[in-house]
């Protein structure tokens, strides 16, 4: 397998370990900041993505339910998916283009 993969995976485990561990007892009430924990795992392993989406969630303060198990599952995939498509889409599409732009010049030089 090539390290992209690997990284890939490492980090889709990651955030399925911060799930789980926020999913331990989800519907207990001492377990009250479970939503607060995932949101800021989550900020970090989708960041600079995971601002714009909690930007837009602060805008929206009602339209995630975060008292419930299944609340916190939308709160995990409303981070989980835009972090995913930024780290492994768009990040390695930027780079090819850059560095084929930087080939594309290079080879267009007076020589």
């Amino acid at each position: 397998m090539r390290p992209k993969t690997y990284i890939t995976i490492a980090w889709i485990v990651v955030c399925l370990g911060v799930l789980g561990i926020s999913f331990v007892g989800c519907s207990l009430p001492e377990n009250r900041d479970n939503p607060i924990a995932l949101t800021w795992a989550m900020l970090a392993l989708g960041f600079p993505s995971s601002l714009l989406v909690a930007f837009f969630l602060a805008l929206l303060p009602d339209v995630l339910p975060s008292s419930s198990c299944w609340g916190l599952l939308i709160m995990w995939s409303v981070f989980f998916v835009p972090g995913y498509f930024q780290w492994f889409r768009l990040v390695p599409f930027l780079a090819n283009r850059l560095k084929n732009r930087k080939y594309s010049k290079q080879g267009s030089g007076v020589a």
